[in-house]
C-alpha cells in the first residue's frame, strides 16, 4: 500500500506475523509510541444500507484520496487506493506477474 494510505486491519494487525499492537508493544519496549501513533488514527465505520462506508476527511487527506477510490483486497485486509496511484505502483507487468504466480501457485 502506498505511503499514508489507510488500511482496514483485522485484529489491528501491525504487519505480517506481528500479531496485535498489544503483542508488538509487549515484545518491544520502545514500541509504545509507535503503536500509539498507528492506532490513534483508527476509526470505526458502519456501512450504510447500500454497503458504502464514509472514509473520514482526515484519512482521505492523509491518503490523498478524492473522487473515485479503488477498493483492493489483499489477503487479510482491504486497501483504499487512488486508481492512478494503484496503476503506477501496484499493477505489475506481465513478466513480473508470471514470475510471482509461479512462486505462489507452483
Amino acid at each position: 500500500m502506498g505511503a499514508g494510505l489507510p488500511d482496514a486491519l483485522p485484529r489491528h494487525q501491525v504487519g505480517p506475523g506481528a500479531g496485535t499492537p498489544a503483542e508488538f508493544r509487549r515484545t518491544d519496549a520502545q514500541a509504545w509510541n509507535q503503536v500509539r501513533i498507528i492506532v490513534s488514527n483508527a476509526v470505526e465505520v458502519t456501512p450504510d444500507k447500500q454497503g458504502r462506508i464514509l472514509v473520514p476527511a482526515t484519512l482521505q487527506d492523509a491518503a490523498e484520496l478524492s473522487g473515485t477510490v479503488l477498493l483492493s483486497g489483499n489477503i487479510d485486509r482491504v486497501e483504499l487506493w487512488d486508481p492512478v496511484v494503484h496503476r503506477e505502483k501496484v499493477e505489475p507487468g506481465s513478466d513480473e506477474m508470471a514470475r510471482f504466480s509461479h512462486k505462489l501457485f507452483g
